[in-house]
C-alpha cells in the first residue's frame, strides 16, 4: 500500500503556490511538522496521522522494541522468547474483547463511545474497519495489535498456546488437594475425567460456531462494473445488506477496487446474540460477570488467609485475615479503575513467575515430606531402610476411595478452568495465520488436557504426601519453615497482580450495564468525562461488595469454589455452548448438524444442568 500524500488542488483562485519542498511525496515516519505545516499550507482542517512505519524494520529484521545489545546477547530466538513472555499481550486483549457483542446495525446504539478519550482518535482512517461497531478505545487496540503482529510480537500458536497456560493456571489448582480428599479418588478422577470431556466438547462447539460465523463474516462482497457493492441474491443477509448501506457513498479508491469484508471480531457474547437474541447475550455477559467475580471472590479469600499464615510462621504473630482483606481491597481499588489492562501485562508476566515458583516449591515440599514422614506425619526412623515405592504404596493405601463431601467436588472441577471458556474465541481470532488458525483447536485440546494431567499429577503428590487433613488453601497445610512461608508471599503477590486482570469483565459488564441504564433514563447523551468518573466509583463499591461478601465466607472457602463452580461455571462451560452450536448451525445453509452430532450437543447440555442442579442445591443445603 502506498503511502505517499498527494497534494490536494487549492479550490481558491489566485492562491500563493505552496513552496516546491512541501509537493515532494511523504514518507511515513517523517517529521511530523512538515506534514503540519503541508496540511496548513493546502488549506486542511486535519492533517493525517503519520503511519507507524512497519515494512522498513521487519525487512530490517528488527522489533521495534529492544536494543541491539540484546539482540546480540540472546538471539533471534532468543528476543522472539522475550517478546513472547514479557511483551505480548494476548490475554489482556482476549478478556477486554471477550466481554463485548458487536455487529448488527440494529445494535448501533449499544455502543457509544463509552470512556472515549482524544487520544482514540488517533486511528489513521484507513484503518477504520468498515461496519465496525466497536468503541473507539477498543478499536484503537485492533489497530495497535496489527502492527504487534508485524513485528512478530503475537498473533501464533506459541503465543496462543501461553494465553490458554496463562488464562487457566491460578489458585484454582491449590484448592483441588483438598477437594480430592473431601471427594474420594473413586469418585473425583472419574468426575474430573467427565468434566474435562465435557468441557473439551463445549469448546469444540464454540470454535464450530465462530468458524461458521467468521466465513459469513469475510464473504466478499460483490461489485458491479461501476465499483458499486451488490448483494449476492443467494447469499444476502443482513449482515452483508448493512455493509452494502454502510459503503454506498464512499469510495474504493484505499482499497484498491478489491473486494471488502465486515471487520469486527467475535466473542462468547456476540455468538449467543446471533444464536439467541438479546436474552441469550444478556445471560451469557451475566453469567461471565458473575463467574469472574466469583473467581476473585476466591481470591479475596485466598490472600488474607495466605499472609496471616505467613506472618504468624515468620514473627509468631497472629493478624486476623480480615486485616489483611482491607489492605487487599485498598490495593485493588485504584488498579480496578484501569481500563486498558494491557498495562498490567509486565505485572501479570510477574505474577504468572511467581505462580511457576510456587506450583514447584510445593512439588518439591510434598515429596521431600513424603520422604521423611509417615502417612501420620511422624518422622521416619533413619535405621529403618524403607524404598520409596514402598513408602508411596504404603501412603496411597492410607488414601480414602469415597468421602462424604463428594458433592462438593462437582463445582470444584469445573472451577479449575477458571473461565476460560471466555477466552477461547478471542485467542482463536488472535491467530494470525489461516493455516495456525486450522491448527489452533487441536492444539487448544492438547494444551488442556496437559493442563489437566499436571493437575491430577500436583494434587494427587500434595494429597499423598500431605494426608487427608490438608486444608483448602494448600500452602497453609505445607511443612513450616521459610520455604513454606515464600511460597504463601509468592502466591499471594501473583493473586494480588492477576486480580484486576480477573476482574475485568465483570467490572467492564455491570459499569456499562448501569452507565447505560443511567444515560437511557436522565437522557443525557452519555457524556465521557461523566461516565469515567461513574465507572470509577461503581467498580470501587463493586470491589467492596466482594469483600464484604469475602468477610462473611471468610472460613467455608471450600463451599464458595463449589458454588462458583456449579451454579455459575456449569451453565457458561456446558450448557449454552452446544445450544449456540445447534442454533447457528440451524440458520447457515449447509452447516445442518448430523443425528449424532445432535445427540451429543443435547447430552452435554442435559449434563451441564444436572451438574448445575446437584452441586448448587447440595453446597447451600450444608452450608454452615
Amino acid at each position: 500500500m502506498d503511502d505517499t500524500l498527494a497534494p490536494l488542488p487549492s479550490s481558491q483562485p489566485k492562491k500563493k503556490q505552496p513552496n516546491a519542498a512541501h509537493l515532494k511525496t511523504y514518507t511515513a515516519g517523517e517529521d511530523e511538522g512538515r506534514l503540519a505545516e503541508m496540511a496548513k499550507e493546502f488549506g486542511l482542517a486535519h492533517q493525517r496521522q503519520p503511519k507507524k512505519q512497519v515494512r522498513d524494520e521487519t525487512k530490517r529484521g528488527h522489533h521495534r522494541r529492544g536494543s541491539s545489545g540484546l539482540d546480540m546477547l540472546l538471539g533471534e530466538t532468543g528476543k522472539k522468547w522475550v517478546n513472547i513472555l514479557v511483551q505480548d499481550s494476548s490475554v489482556e486483549v482476549a478478556r477486554m474483547r471477550a466481554v463485548y457483542s458487536l455487529g448488527y446495525p440494529r445494535r448501533a446504539g449499544s455502543f457509544s463511545e463509552y470512556g472515549a478519550t482524544s487520544s482514540d482518535r488517533s486511528i489513521p482512517s484507513s484503518h477504520r474497519r468498515r461496519g465496525s461497531l466497536m468503541p473507539e478505545w477498543l478499536e484503537q487496540i485492533e489497530y495497535e495489535e496489527e502492527d504487534l503482529h508485524a513485528h512478530g510480537v503475537g498473533g501464533d500458536l506459541t503465543s496462543a498456546v501461553l494465553g490458554i497456560v496463562k488464562g487457566m493456571v491460578g489458585p484454582a489448582i491449590l484448592y483441588l488437594p483438598h477437594g480430592l480428599a473431601n471427594a474420594g479418588y473413586a469418585v473425583a478422577f472419574p468426575m474430573i475425567l467427565v468434566t474435562t470431556l465435557m468441557f473439551l466438547y463445549s469448546s469444540q462447539c464454540l470454535l464450530d460456531s465462530w468458524k461458521m460465523e467468521h466465513e459469513k463474516m469475510h464473504r466478499p462482497i460483490a461489485t458491479n462494473k461501476g465499483g458499486t457493492p451488490t448483494i449476492d441474491e443467494e447469499g444476502g443477509d443482513d449482515e452483508q445488506e448493512h455493509l452494502l448501506n454502510d459503503n454506498k457513498n464512499n469510495n474504493d479508491d484505499e482499497n484498491g477496487g478489491k473486494p471488502r469484508y465486515k471487520m469486527t471480531f467475535l466473542s462468547y457474547p456476540e455468538l449467543a446474540y446471533r444464536a439467541l437474541g438479546e436474552t441469550g447475550e444478556r445471560i451469557i455477559k451475566i453469567g461471565i460477570g458473575l463467574m469472574q467475580s466469583g473467581v476473585c471472590l476466591t481470591y479475596l479469600i485466598f490472600v488474607p488467609q495466605n499472609f496471616s499464615t505467613a506472618l504468624l510462621r515468620l514473627a509468631n504473630i497472629y493478624v486476623a485475615p480480615e486485616w489483611f482483606l482491607v489492605v487487599m481491597v485498598a490495593i485493588q481499588v485504584p488498579l480496578s479503575w484501569i481500563r486498558d489492562i494491557r498495562k498490567l501485562t509486565v505485572t501479570n508476566f510477574l505474577a504468572n513467575a511467581l505462580i511457576l515458583y510456587g506450583l514447584i516449591t510445593c512439588l518439591a515440599l510434598s515429596l521431600k515430606q513424603a520422604m521423611t514422614t509417615n502417612f501420620d506425619g511422624a518422622p521416619l526412623d533413619p535405621e529403618t531402610k524403607t524404598s520409596p515405592l514402598n513408602l508411596v504404596a504404603e501412603r496411597l493405601s492410607h488414601l480414602s476411595p469415597f468421602a462424604q463431601g463428594w458433592f462438593l467436588f462437582i463445582g470444584t472441577s469445573v472451577l479449575l478452568f477458571e473461565g476460560s471458556i471466555t477466552l477461547l474465541v478471542p485467542l482463536q481470532e488472535a491467530v494470525v495465520s489461516d493455516e495456525d488458525r486450522q491448527r489452533f483447536p487441536s492444539v487448544y485440546r492438547t494444551t488442556i488436557l496437559s493442563i489437566i494431567v499436571f493437575y491430577i499429577f500436583f494434587s494427587m503428590t500434595c494429597w499423598t504426601s500431605l494426608g487427608n487433613d490438608v486444608r483448602t488453601v494448600l500452602t497453609t497445610s505445607l511443612p513450616v519453615g521459610n520455604a513454606a512461608t515464600s511460597v504463601q508471599l509468592a502466591y499471594s503477590i501473583a493473586v494480588i497482580f492477576t486480580f484486576p486482570l480477573q476482574n475485568f469483565p465483570a467490572l467492564e459488564i455491570t459499569c456499562r450495564s448501569i452507565a447505560n441504564a443511567m444515560d437511557s433514563c436522565t437522557g443525557c447523551g452519555g457524556c465521557p468525562s461523566r461516565v469515567l468518573t461513574q465507572r470509577n466509583v461503581i467498580s470501587s463499591l463493586l470491589v467492596g461488595l466482594l469483600a464484604i461478601i469475602a468477610v462473611t465466607a471468610m472460613n467455608s472457602l471450600d463451599k464458595v469454589v463449589s458454588l462458583m463452580g456449579g451454579l455459575l461455571g456449569c451453565p457458561i462451560a456446558f450448557v449454552f455452548p452446544p445450544i449456540i452450536h445447534y442454533q447457528l448451525a440451524k440458520a447457515t445453509p449447509g452447516k445442518e448438524l448430523t443425528r449424532t452430532r445432535i445427540f451429543f450437543n443435547g447430552l452435554v447440555c442435559l449434563l451441564g444442568v444436572v451438574a448445575t442442579v446437584i452441586a448448587t442445591s447440595t453446597t447451600l443445603l450444608t452450608w454452615d
